[in-house]
Parts: C-alpha cells; sequence; structure tokens
C-alpha cells in the first residue's frame, strides 16, 4: 500500500531534495573534493565540525529517501523483480572502469544511528606521558572515515533509484528500524535556517506522521490491527 502526500509534504519534500545536492556541493569543497582526490588530514576541529554537518545531512537525505518509498509504498522481497546472473567474466579482461559506478561506492547507510549510551564506568586516566602533549583543535587526523561516508551520501544523489528501491525493501522488512525521530514532547532544537539540521528537522513531523501509518499498515498485515485503512498524510502548511 503506498500512503499519498499533500501538496505541502510534496513542495517540503521537493525543496529538501534540491537544497540536500546543494548542500553536498558546498561540503564538498570544504572536504577538499578536486581532480586529484580528497584532504588526507584535517584539522582536529575543523574534522569535528565537518563530522556534525555530515550527519545531518545523512539524516536529510535519509529521510527525503524515507519519504518517497513511503509514497510509492513498501515492497516485500515477493515482489522484487529477479535478477539474471552476470555471465562470468575473467577478472583479468574485465576492466575496472566497466563497473557500475554505483557498485564501487561505498554503500549509504539507510537505517539512522541510535543515540549513545553514557559509560557506566568512568575512563581511565589519561598516562602521564600523554598529558604533556595535550588535545589540540588544530591538531591533523584523518579524513578517511569523512571521505567515506561522503562518497557514500553522493552515491544517493547519482543513482537515486536504486537506493529508493532499497529502502522500499527495507521498510517492508523493518518498519520500525528505519528512523530515529526525537519523541513528540521533547522541545525541538534550535537550527539555523537553510542548514540540513534544520531542512531535516521540518521533514521529522511528515516522517513520523508517515512511520505510523506504515507501523499500522504493518500490523493490519500481521493480523494484529483490524481497524480501518490508514488516512492518507496531510502535512498542515503554514
Amino acid at each position: 500500500m503506498s500512503f499519498a502526500l499533500s501538496a505541502a509534504a510534496r513542495s517540503l519534500l521537493i525543496f529538501a531534495q534540491v537544497a540536500a545536492e546543494m548542500l553536498a556541493l558546498g561540503l564538498a569543497r570544504r572536504l577538499g573534493f578536486g581532480r586529484f582526490g580528497a584532504a588526507v588530514f584535517l584539522p582536529r576541529g575543523q574534522h569535528r565540525a565537518l563530522s556534525r554537518e555530515l550527519a545531518d545531512l545523512e539524516a536529510l537525505t535519509r529521510r527525503t529517501l524515507y519519504m518517497i518509498a513511503a509514497n510509492a509504498g513498501p515492497l516485500p522481497p515477493t515482489e522484487q523483480p529477479a535478477a539474471r546472473a552476470p555471465r562470468p567474466v575473467p577478472a583479468a579482461t574485465r576492466p575496472e572502469s566497466h563497473a557500475p559506478r554505483a557498485a564501487r561506492l561505498p554503500k549509504f547507510r539507510l537505517t539512522e544511528p541510535q543515540p549513545r549510551q553514557p559509560a557506566n564506568t568512568p575512563p581511565a586516566p589519561t598516562p602521564l606521558a600523554r598529558r604533556e602533549d595535550p588535545i589540540r583543535a588544530t591538531d591533523l587526523i584523518p579524513a578517511a572515515r569523512l571521505v567515506r561516508r561522503f562518497r557514500a551520501l553522493t552515491g544517493v544523489f547519482e543513482a537515486p533509484e536504486h537506493h529508493i528501491l532499497r529502502m522500499r525493501h527495507l521498510i517492508s522488512a523493518a518498519p520500525c528500524a528505519v528512523l530515529n525521530l526525537p519523541a513528540p514532547q521533547r522541545p525541538p532544537a534550535r537550527t539555523k535556517p537553510g542548514t540540513a539540521a534544520h531542512l531535516a528537522r521540518l521533514l521529522e513531523a511528515p516522517c513520523a506522521h508517515l512511520e505510523r501509518l506504515v507501523l499500522s499498515e504493518a500490523e493490519a498485515r500481521a493480523g494484529t490491527s483490524d481497524g480501518p485503512e490508514p488516512p492518507i498524510l496531510r502535512l498542515r502548511s503554514g
């Protein structure tokens, strides 16, 4: 079953898609992407800031995928068309450039990470030898993990249909494991307009509504709910 979007929700979704790609372009420049690759090391302070911005952009992209996939409808594995097995080709005669680019990129994470639980035990004391060399914001640290996450994110923009299909299957298989939205009673965090964090927060309400409809439909299919068909999403504008 698919869940229709109102005009306001569809407009917000389209704007979020375009904004996500534009914000990714700006992030690419700050990560040093160019003709010869990306940055290898970044100052600790810049690395921390880019990691937060990348996490916000990942959440924004993930929620747009969720809304599109829910609008199209969950897709059970049984409805997935059978793919033909490729003819084996010797590795020596198969050029590396002939492989699809989406297959060479890291896989984008479709589920939102769970919040970290505070540790019950205090951290171990720092050795005296290390106390003489304090951590500075200007220290250079490897940027490989940020680069891998960003490449996975760009894979969504280059092959959106592939990731929408992945999300449709995931919604069908584990409808409650995709989003990790904040509790409704929690006051919204302050975010700067025009940022990925602000747009991701704007998508919380329609995503939460869609998630409730998806879960209700999943329970109805499992025979645990005999209620009426979930209503069509109506996002209140203004």
